[in-house]
């Protein structure tokens, strides 16, 4: 059953995470340049602002969260707002920002950059290793989900201008990704493949961007296994949270939707919650 958990009214909700420490849900507003955080037993919603355009968080440990904002990644306490910076990126914030991230298991921050007013393809995907930034992907048009598969030996990565899942060899010792191909390939009438998460069953699920749907698709086939319908049209990223990690929590955006469009869906730019699933979440 598909329930709102909170109306945010995000203007591109993003990057929901599960913090395993407090129970709740976080997740970014990118535009409005913000983290979010909902706490599913106080029922309680609380924001803090950040300083630029915020492209994902990883929990790292309690009240401690990793950010990408402007061209920096950043340690950061969403409790007292105190930030630290990690590392500096190379590239133009003016222009170029960043867009969706993870961490391994291993702890590396997989995360990737696009152009601000979306065209060409101006970015890539970056792993930052400790102080060690390494370029795996470049030409990218919008980088976006990702996540590695439940042995780890694979990864799956979205460009959503490509409107494509591709899979690439993974080690996680190295971090290194080899021998990639296309696994699922979408039409204009899918919308546009957004954010990704993936459960024990290994069952990749993907928000559409303009699509109306998040939909679950088995990673090695690729074929389609899940739909769920939404009230808004720009589902952005999902992700499993709850005690049993079998709830899927999905962000929404209402960017550039017209007044008369937002009458037709009220709800665009809430985090949403569909469950139970029969399967769990992976813990990243």
């Amino acid at each position: 059953m598909l329930t709102v958990v909170y109306n945010a009214e995000n203007i591109l909700g993003e990057g929901p995470v599960w913090d395993k420490y407090k129970n709740r849900i976080l997740w970014v507003d990118i535009l409005n340049r913000s983290i979010h955080s909902y706490s599913l037993e106080e029922k309680k919603h609380n924001e803090i602002a950040v300083d630029g355009y915020i492209g994902a968080i990883a929990v790292e440990s309690e009240d401690i969260v990793i950010a990408a904002i402007a061209n920096t990644v950043c340690r950061i306490n969403i409790a007292t707002g105190k930030t630290d910076v990690l590392k500096k990126f190379d590239f133009d914030k003016e222009n170029i920002r960043f867009n969706d991230g993870k961490c391994d298991a291993r702890g590396r921050f997989w995360i990737g950059t696009m152009s601000i007013n979306g065209k060409g393809n101006k970015g890539n995907l970056y792993c930052l290793d400790h102080s060690t930034i390494c370029n795996k992907i470049s030409n990218v048009g919008c980088s976006n989900g990702i996540i590695w598969s439940v042995d780890n030996k694979k990864l799956y990565y979205i460009d959503s201008a490509a409107k494509r899942v591709d899979v690439y060899d993974f080690d996680i010792e190295s971090g290194n990704i080899l021998n990639p191909h296309v696994l699922i390939e979408f039409s204009d009438a899918d919308g546009i493949p957004d954010g990704m998460t993936i459960d024990t069953a290994g069952t990749l699920w993907i928000a559409f961007w303009d699509g109306w749907k998040v939909e679950g698709y088995d990673s090695s086939s690729g074929k389609l296994v899940h739909t769920i319908k939404m009230p808004v049209a720009r589902p952005t990223s999902c992700v499993f949270g709850g005690k049993d990690l079998n709830y899927l929590f999905i962000t929404s955006a209402k960017t550039e939707l017209t007044q008369k469009e937002l009458l037709h869906q009220p709800l665009a730019g809430s985090l949403f919650m569909y469950g139970p699933l029969p399967n769990a979440g992976c813990v990243l």
